[in-house]
């Protein structure tokens, strides 16, 4: 079975594993002082807050795990016994999730 047979393989199987949604930065806010200083916090990194300056602040989301991408890695790093971990490891985490949530 040639490389590109493997990835189109590797795309089925992706596509019919169980949804993993992680919490990833999706993106940064820009906040100015004031308002941080209204939240309630008065210093950042040890340096009082000051009104009159922007700050940033990550916006924290949940993402979907890519599981085509993860097997392509696996695939190349340690070839079908990469995938076939990959596959076990995301059966045993959905397992683990599901005997925690009952």
């Amino acid at each position: 079975m040639g490389k590109k047979a493997k990835f189109k393989k590797i795309r089925r199987l992706a596509s019919a594993m169980p949804i993993i949604n992680i919490k990833s930065v999706t993106g940064v806010e820009i906040i100015r002082g004031e308002q941080v200083l209204k939240s309630g916090v008065n210093d950042i990194g040890g340096q009082p807050v000051n009104p009159d300056k922007n700050y940033k602040k990550k916006i924290v989301g949940n993402v979907p795990i890519n599981h085509n991408r993860n097997m392509k890695k696996q695939y190349y790093k340690n070839g079908v016994a990469g995938v076939n971990g990959y596959v076990q490891a995301v059966q045993r985490f959905v397992s683990s999730q599901k005997a925690t949530n009952t």
